[in-house]
């Protein structure tokens, strides 16, 4: 016989039931270029990602701008995911989300019929900005496998950091109500900034910042290059020692005519 549900989950499970009725009052705009709209001067792709130990998502925007730089931003995708039970750190986590937004931006450039100019990609984690732009250090292989698909499909120079204020993602990670959603979302609007023009856009604080740390938990330092040494290095070592055993030039000449005929 299965368990009875406790108070506190039947609660919210009856408030999350009841919210459903309202999603008929949630309604998205399909259209992604308006109709008073001029001929396009440029279009971009803007993708975020962001993180929680409940759950992370993605979320891609069409940012366009005609001939008269007026701004329009639409709501293209976006996809969600629980976390694993396995517990799983927050940078993992962060990482995982990155690479569901470089997959969006795959799948909107595939099947959108406008010519993207450039994609744009934000998040929160600086530690996961310091992760794609690292040059130097090797990571363990959950970090080094999604960093490989992000530097396949992404380059560093477009990732850019977003704070979680202004980051839409941040309500896919954290969980929004039906609601709050309806009232004023920011999953389905886009970024405030992104309707400016880009002088005006935060700045991205994780450039000025140094290299990601050693201490860094995800770097594997088992991995480390040892020069071999060359063979004119291991004749001088050997020679070295000849000489620090053969106290007299006829002993050493003798010693070394030896080595050469064994060898031979």
């Amino acid at each position: 016989m299965d368990n009875p549900i406790s108070d506190g989950d039947g609660e919210s499970w009856e408030k999350w039931k009841n919210q459903l009725a309202n999603f008929s009052l949630i309604t998205v705009n399909r259209r992604v270029r308006p109709a008073c709209f001029g001929d396009l001067k440029t279009a971009e792709l803007h993708n975020f990602a962001d993180a929680s130990q409940v759950a992370y998502g993605a979320v891609s925007y069409l940012r366009l701008v005609d001939v008269e730089e007026r701004i329009h931003c639409a709501f293209l995708i976006g996809k969600s995911r629980l976390a694993s039970l396995r517990q799983m750190t927050v940078p993992r986590l962060e990482l995982s989300a990155a690479v569901l937004a470089v997959q969006l931006d795959q799948t909107v450039i595939e099947e959108l019929d406008i010519p993207i100019g450039q994609s744009t990609f934000s998040s929160d984690s600086t530690c996961v900005l310091q992760y794609i732009r690292n040059q130097s250090k090797r990571f363990h292989t959950f970090v080094a496998n999604r960093l490989s698909v992000i530097h396949e499909n992404s380059a560093p120079h477009q990732w850019r950091h977003v704070s979680s204020e202004q980051n839409p993602a941040d309500e896919v990670s954290r969980g929004l109500t039906v609601d709050e959603m309806s009232a004023s979302s920011k999953w389905l609007s886009g970024p405030e900034f992104l309707k400016k023009r880009e002088e005006f856009w935060p700045c991205d604080p994780t450039i000025r910042q140094p290299e990601l740390s050693d201490n860094d938990p995800e770097i594997n330092r088992e991995t480390q290059l040892y020069n071999q040494p060359s063979t004119r290095h291991r004749g001088e070592e050997v020679f070295s020692k000849l000489i620090e055993r053969y106290s007299s030039w006829d002993r050493l000449r003798r010693a070394v005519a030896w080595l050469l005929r064994f060898k031979t």
